[in-house]
């Protein structure tokens, strides 16, 4: 999945549900913890496959996770030591010398990808374990015409929605980091 910036929805930057949940995988594989990152994966997977909604109940997820890569240049630039096959920081001067890059994966879909009715009622989950960062703001636009809406990021959020129109609608979550970082 490319990186959405903001402005023009592509099939590129589209998360449906089977994506999301790739997504969730590849984070769970990449951690580098003897446990799990996400531990209750069956329980989030279920809560998000409802593929037809007949009664305009839709529940969406959303996944935020800060991550570390190595810089490019990072055993070149000796910030990073191989000794052996094995990697070590380097402490020049008594100062850690910082070899990562910070990026984010920001995800979030719905669980329904065909809803009957034009009045919808969003349930915005709020699962703990669907993040390592903590979150300032979360906003939701619904593509009703009126715009993001400031959702709680402590709890389960309900959005009742009423279309004018029927037809595909693409749906936008912002979120709004601690450190004033907008994804």
């Amino acid at each position: 999945v490319k990186r959405y910036n903001g402005t023009s929805l592509a099939d590129s930057t589209i998360v449906n549900r089977h994506i999301f949940v790739d997504i969730l995988r590849t984070i769970n594989e990449a951690s580098v913890s003897s446990t799990p990152l996400i531990s209750n994966m069956p329980f989030i997977i279920d809560s998000i496959t409802e593929p037809i909604s007949l009664n305009g109940e839709v529940t969406l997820a959303h996944a935020i996770f800060r991550y570390n890569t190595f810089k490019e240049n990072a055993i070149e630039d000796g910030l990073i030591e191989v000794n052996k096959g094995i990697l070590y920081d380097v402490i020049q001067n008594g100062t850690w010398l910082n070899p990562y890059n910070e990026n984010y994966t920001f995800a979030f879909t719905s669980g329904t990808e065909i809803c009957s009715k034009s009045s919808v009622k969003y349930t915005i989950l709020n699962i703990p374990q669907l993040r390592n960062i903590e979150v300032l703001n979360l906003f939701f636009d619904a593509d009703d015409g009126h715009g993001y809406r400031n959702i709680n990021t402590t709890i389960n959020n309900q959005i009742s929605v009423n279309y004018a129109s029927d037809g595909e609608k693409h749906l936008r979550l912002k979120v709004i980091l601690q450190d004033g970082t907008t994804l």
